[in-house]
């Protein structure tokens, strides 16, 4: 799963996605294990959604990076 581009002022953007980063996991749950196709995006924003101020723990992969990351995301309206 790959960011295409995070919107400015988003918090995916605040937390420094970038366009072609990879999601290895949402919250531990590893991306790879999600449906194909829109079940893949439904489950990821299914996980990603939330209370405004609480966190999502996403993992992931910069473009041109080997290592990957793991980011807080604060979720918002």
């Amino acid at each position: 799963m790959k960011i295409l581009v995070p919107l400015p002022e988003t918090p995916a953007y605040k937390a420094g996605l970038k366009p072609n980063d990879r999601i290895l996991e949402i919250d531990d749950k590893p991306t790879s294990e999600f449906p194909e196709g829109e079940g893949m995006i439904q489950t990821a924003v299914n996980l990603m959604r939330g209370k405004p101020g609480t966190t999502v723990k996403v993992k992931i992969q910069h473009a041109g990076s080997e290592t990957p990351e793991t980011v807080d995301i604060v979720r918002a309206v």
